[in-house]
């Protein structure tokens, strides 16, 4: 879940498996926020293990919603 701190409200649920096709994503472990500046454009990702040995994953932020 991503929450908003500001808030305190969950802004988000994020499910790799049910979602996004990672079969092996049982439940993310050891999530991060990871930011790729280029210049004036920053990517916005989100880097994770799987509870399966040997799971990893990143998840990049494609549509911003106001």
């Amino acid at each position: 879940m991503i929450v908003n701190l500001k808030t305190q409200t969950i802004v988000s649920t994020i499910k790799p498996k049910e979602e996004l096709g990672y079969a092996f994503a049982d439940h993310m472990h050891d999530a991060c926020w990871y930011f790729h500046k280029d210049g004036r454009k920053t990517e916005v990702y989100i880097v994770f293990t799987a509870w399966n040995p040997g799971g990893i994953g990143a998840l990049r932020l494609v549509n911003v919603t106001e």
